[in-house]
Parts: C-alpha cells; structure tokens; sequence
C-alpha cells in the first residue's frame, strides 16, 4: 500500500509504501500540520481512497476532521 498526504496545493508532504501481502496499521500525527487542508491518499490493490481533512485550532487546541 501507498499513503500520500498532499497539501491543498496538491503538494506531496509525506509518502509511505507499506509491506505488500499484510494487514498493516500505521498512525500520523495529523495535529502537527499547520491550519488548512490536506488529503490523504491511500492506493492497495489496485482501489485508491481519498480523504479530506482540515486543521484548524479550538479553543488553544490543534484539531482536525475528517471529511469524505
């Protein structure tokens, strides 16, 4: 599996290629990203899935949600 995080500029921030024939988990610090928007890409067999996010600080806090 691929995972690409792109900023809204379509930018490449952060590429993993992660073992092939195994269930795999790995997690990203997303909170550390500056304000703005960003997608995820993740590419496994061939099927590739896209999420949107957004970072934006509340209430003094770094946070971030997830859009489809």
């Amino acid at each position: 599996a691929i995972v690409m995080i792109y900023d809204k500029d379509g930018n490449v921030l952060r590429k993993d290629v992660l073992s092939a024939g195994k269930a795999f988990e790995k997690a990203y610090i997303l909170n550390q990203l500056e304000n703005g928007d960003y997608t995820i890409e993740v590419t496994s067999n061939k099927q590739v899935v896209k999420k949107d996010i957004h970072v934006y600080d509340e209430d003094n806090t770094r946070t971030f949600i997830v859009t489809e």
